[in-house]
């Protein structure tokens, strides 16, 4: 065997060790993403139900607040009318 040979030889066997070692990579990579689109995908639901409760909350809350401030209007009214007549 001359030098040219065994420059071959070992030149063919990082070949082959760099190869498989891209496949494995690739194939670590491509699950790694596929988990990433399973979170995004997760985040992304339980970003739109947070959404749709606010929402729910905000369509619920605006009429309470409403009505608190009537409420409160009311009984500011009815004991304004209770002082006149005592005062009378």
């Amino acid at each position: 065997m001359d030098a040219f040979q065994i420059l071959v030889l070992i030149l063919s066997v990082f070949l082959a060790i760099f190869l498989v070692l891209g496949i494995i990579f690739l194939v670590l990579s491509i699950r790694i993403s596929i988990q990433i689109k399973r979170i995004t995908d997760n985040v992304e639901d339980a970003s739109d139900s947070l959404r749709s409760f606010f929402a729910t909350l905000n369509r619920l809350a605006n009429p309470a607040i409403i009505a608190k401030i009537v409420v409160k209007y009311i009984r500011n009214h009815l004991s304004g009318k209770r002082r006149k007549k005592d005062e009378q």
